[in-house]
């Protein structure tokens, strides 16, 4: 795989779901939704104002399951 060890690219997959765990946290605790799941829901559960209230309700207490893959398209030098 280009010299790159499994071990390497196992740490960089830990690493990248930790930050990206870390960032979704973060948004939750902020309040805010710059990604635009609340918009996703939304669009699912168009039914009731009830249903938007759920939302608000759920974000802030929401677990991620994250899934980071990496595809290591080429490699070379850096000039």
């Amino acid at each position: 795989m280009f010299g790159i060890g499994t071990v390497i690219v196992g740490s960089w997959l830990s690493e990248g779901t930790k930050r990206y765990h870390h960032v979704l946290r973060k948004l939750q605790t902020l309040g805010v939704d710059p990604i635009g799941f609340g918009l996703r829901y939304r669009a699912t559960h168009y039914e009731r104002e009830k249903d938007w209230e759920r939302w608000k309700a759920i974000y802030p207490r929401l677990d991620w399951q994250i899934k980071v893959n990496i595809d290591l398209v080429g490699s070379g030098g850096i000039k």
